[in-house]
C-alpha cells in the first residue's frame, strides 16, 4: 500500500503545533471543550495544553496512547476492495497521531450514515453525523451540520488492507482538516486481525473501583475480540460485536454499579430476551502511565461471563477505553 504524504492541519478556532497536527482527523472533534456539567454527555474532549503553537516554534507531539498503536503482526497484507461492505463498522484512529487523537472513532453503517468524533459515542451524539457514499477509492461525506467546520461536505481517498487497516487522505471539501491530511484507522468491530491485536495498557498505578456510570462513560473494546461496550451517563449500556452498536446491538439495557461489581439487565436487545441479568465482579479501573493527564482509568478489568447476553464461560475480562471518559 502506498504511503500518503502527511500535511499540517489547522483546526478552527484553535491553533495547534504542526507536528501534533500531521495525522489528524477530518472532523472538528477537538473544537468543543468538555461540558462542566457532570450529568450530561460531552460533545468533545479538549486538546492537551502542550499542543498550542507558539510563534516561530513547533510544540512537541502529544504522547502516544498505549495499545492503540501496538499492533503485533497485523501491519501489511493484501489490499481490499473499497465499498460499503468493506468500510462498514467501527474504526479507531491507529494512534500514530498520539495523545487525544487516539480516542477518535468513525462509524460507517450499511444504510449510508456515518458518525465521527471523540465524544465516547458512535450514535447521533457523536460530534458529526451525516451521509456518506463510496465511489471507487473515494468516500464522500455530507454532514448534517457543519458544526464549527468551514462546511458540511468533504471527501477522503482511502486504501484498505484485508487485515482491517484503512489509510485515509482528505482530497477535497470544506471539512475541519486541510486537503492532504492523512490518518490511519483500525477496524475494531466487526473484528479484524488488526483490531484483535490491539492491547490494553499494562503500566498502571492505583487500580480502583468505579462508583457510577460516569466512571465508565465511553466506548470500550474487549481486548482480543470485536466486542465493544458503550456505557452512557443515564446508566444504560449497549454491547455488540457486529459493528451495529448504535442501532441494533446484540445486547442493551441498564447497568448498575454496586461496590466492585456491575449488574446488567437487558431491554430491547437484538439477541437477548428482555430481563436477562448477569454480573461482573472484581471490577477495577486503571490509569495508563503513558497518559498521566487522564484523571480516570483507561483499562477496565473484571471477572464475568464472556458472552453478550450473560452466557459463555466465566473468565477474566480486559477492556480498553477507545473513546470517552472524564478528563
Amino acid at each position: 500500500m502506498s504511503a500518503f504524504a502527511k500535511s499540517s492541519v489547522r483546526w478552527r478556532p484553535l491553533r495547534i503545533g504542526r507536528r501534533g497536527a500531521a495525522a489528524m482527523l477530518v472532523s472538528c472533534v477537538a473544537l468543543i471543550s468538555c461540558s462542566s456539567d457532570r450529568g450530561s454527555e460531552r460533545e468533545s474532549l479538549p486538546l492537551s495544553a502542550t499542543e498550542e503553537e507558539s510563534s516561530g516554534s513547533e510544540s512537541s507531539a502529544p504522547p502516544r496512547t498505549a495499545g492503540l498503536s501496538s499492533i503485533d503482526g497485523a501491519q501489511g497484507g493484501a489490499t481490499d476492495d473499497v465499498d460499503g461492505d468493506s468500510v462498514a463498522g467501527i474504526w479507531v484512529n491507529d494512534g500514530s497521531a498520539g495523545g487525544y487523537w487516539a480516542s477518535v472513532l468513525v462509524r460507517f453503517d450499511d444504510t449510508g450514515r456515518f458518525a465521527i468524533g471523540n465524544t465516547g459515542r458512535v450514535d447521533g451524539g457523536a460530534y458529526q453525523v451525516g451521509d456518506y457514499d463510496v465511489d471507487g477509492e473515494s468516500i464522500a461525506f455530507v454532514a448534517d451540520d457543519a458544526r464549527d467546520c468551514p462546511g458540511r461536505e468533504f471527501a477522503w481517498r482511502v486504501e484498505l488492507e484485508a487485515s482491517g487497516i484503512m489509510q485515509s487522505e482528505v482530497v477535497s471539501g470544506a471539512g475541519c482538516a486541510r486537503v492532504g491530511t492523512s490518518v490511519g484507522w483500525i477496524r475494531v468491530s466487526p473484528a479484524s486481525s488488526a483490531g484483535a491485536a490491539l492491547v490494553a495498557g499494562d503500566r498502571v498505578v492505583e487500580p480502583r473501583t468505579p462508583t457510577s456510570a460516569l466512571d465508565l462513560f465511553g466506548v470500550w473494546l474487549k481486548v482480543g475480540t470485536g466486542q465493544v461496550l458503550q456505557v452512557r451517563l443515564d446508566d444504560t449500556f449497549a454491547l455488540d460485536d457486529t459493528g451495529d452498536l448504535h442501532a441494533s446491538p446484540t445486547s442493551a439495557g441498564s447497568i448498575t454499579v454496586e461496590a466492585d461489581s456491575l449488574k446488567f439487565v437487558t431491554a430491547a436487545s437484538t439477541d437477548c430476551p428482555d430481563g436477562t441479568t448477569w454480573e461482573w465482579s472484581e471490577v477495577t479501573l486503571a490509569d495508563d502511565l503513558v497518559q498521566p493527564s487522564r484523571p480516570r482509568g483507561t483499562t477496565m478489568r473484571a471477572v464475568g461471563p464472556s458472552g453478550s447476553c450473560g452466557d459463555g464461560t466465566v473468565e477474566e475480562l480486559t477492556w480498553r477505553l477507545l473513546s470517552g471518559g472524564e478528563r
